[in-house]
């Protein structure tokens, strides 16, 4: 058995044809077996495996369900065949279900099929069945009726499973359309957006309709992300901009925001939250491997721990207003919309110190030196934004104690994560080691008084 890669995740693919019920399947006659492919670690399956599939044999599909606790290691994903483009390359076949080679399979994946196949669904959710891609696009034909008349849509899909999806729709003329569900542990996510929608409607991608049994919503297209276009000063500079004006504007509907569920990472919170996580720390640091990189002491920890508390302590002197936090300020949640831009994806909101989500953006465009040149700029810019409301001195000060807060407020947003169980544990230690080295880092510039950000 050749050696499988080990930056790639493998599949085993069972795709169901929606005018005949037949399967795909590959190989001899004589041994047909379940199609495999290989998708690259850390891009998105769904969207991997439907490109695949389309450029090698012709397939348009659409991705059920993937079966299996973790990705790869030929774990079994559900696809639906919308149609073939010409026809059927060597040595794939279409084959009755009871050609499907289906014994190697666990109990769960054999129920899920058979009920797929028998029954158009596995009951496992409402994206897990035959079909469902229909239904969606009848509903944002319907949700986007008073924008004109479509009558094609594709459809480009980002993320899939029984009960959560991520895809993006484009009719004729080129209108696009953000389609997302989420699954129940996961729905306050749709909440949060209703609520921000309301509130902050100029600094969200426009929200156009909620289906609450599906857990969805539909979004305008809200430009390109920040990733995936050349920066330059005057754009980062209104992202600075956009970011004060929201958070200013985020001041007056603090208690709102904390009514509704959104987390709450003020200081007074996170000195409760950081003794409490900071076990997790250690135990991280103990399980590590000599071999297998720096190790931060369990007393440099404990260490750390005090002096975030006294960090805590001076920012909550400054009385900075607490405001809304992103939390997952990525530059692929910034979307650029003409000339301004807009903010998505806030499944991590909170509320909190305005600052932190700002040193978020800080860390990223410091990783390259075509932008991190323009930071004390862009620094200087989202200063004088507060200017009339925070005083320059107070805003100084804090920015010298806001690394170590801004890795303390992240690994607060990621208590759950931080402290999983079962087969998630080994990733969450692995990840608690890199917020502690990151801890350790902010920590040294500030015993070693130096600060990046003046």
């Amino acid at each position: 058995m050749p050696l499988r890669d080990p930056q790639s995740d493998a599949y085993r693919l069972i795709v169901v044809c929606r005018d005949t019920g037949r399967i795909l399947l590959e190989g001899p006659a004589e041994a047909l077996r379940l199609p495999e492919i290989s998708v690259p670690r850390w891009t998105r399956p769904a969207y991997q495996i439907r490109s695949m599939l389309r450029k090698r044999i012709g397939l348009e599909v659409v991705v059920l369900d993937f079966l299996g606790e973790r990705p790869g290691d030929n774990s079994i994903v559900l696809l639906e065949s919308l149609r073939q483009t010409g026809l059927l390359p060597a040595p794939y076949v279409w084959a009755a279900f009871g050609s499907v080679p289906i014994s190697d399979l666990n109990q769960i994946e054999q129920a899920a099929v058979t009920g797929l196949i028998r029954l158009g669904e596995t009951g496992r959710g409402p994206f897990s069945r035959l079909g469902w891609i229909d239904d969606v696009i009848a509903w944002v034909d319907a949700a986007t009726e008073r924008r004109g008349s479509h009558r094609h849509w594709t459809v480009e899909q980002f993320n899939a499973s029984a009960t959560s999806s991520l895809a993006r729709f484009v009719d004729d003329e080129g209108c696009a359309f953000w389609f997302k569900a989420v699954s129940p542990a996961d729905q306050n996510e749709a909440h949060v957006t209703k609520i921000l929608a309301s509130l902050f409607s100029p600094y969200l991608p426009e929200l156009i309709a909620f289906h609450s049994e599906w857990n969805a919503w539909l979004m305008s297209d809200g430009g390109a992300a920040l990733s995936t276009v050349v920066l330059n000063p005057a754009c980062l500079a209104n992202v600075v901009e956009r970011l004060a004006q929201l958070q200013k504007a985020s001041i007056e509907h603090v208690g709102t925001l904390l009514a509704n569920g959104f987390d709450d990472h003020r200081m007074a919170n996170l000195r409760v939250q950081l003794p409490e996580l900071t076990p997790y720390l250690e135990e991280a640091g103990r399980s590590q491997h000599a071999q297998t990189g720096f190790r931060i002491k369990i007393s440099r920890i404990r260490q750390i721990s005090r002096l975030t508390a006294h960090v805590i302590a001076r920012i909550e002197e400054l009385d900075i207003p607490a405001t809304l936090l992103h939390c997952d300020f990525s530059l692929e949640n910034i979307l650029l919309s003409g000339k301004d831009c807009l903010f998505a994806d806030w499944a991590q909101a909170g509320v909190g110190n305005p600052l932190v989500t700002f040193e978020q953006l800080r860390l990223q465009l410091n990783q390259t030196e075509a932008t991190k040149t323009l930071l004390p700029r862009l620094t200087e810019i989202y200063r004088s934004n507060w200017a009339d409301t925070i005083p320059r001195d107070q805003m100084n000060q804090a920015f010298r104690l806001l690394p170590l807060i801004a890795i303390a407020s992240n690994l607060c947003c990621r208590r759950e994560w931080l402290t999983a169980s079962g087969t998630d544990r080994t990733l969450s230690r692995s990840y608690a080691r890199i917020l502690a080295r990151q801890l350790d880092h902010a920590a040294q510039m500030i015993e070693d008084n130096i600060s990046i950000c003046a």
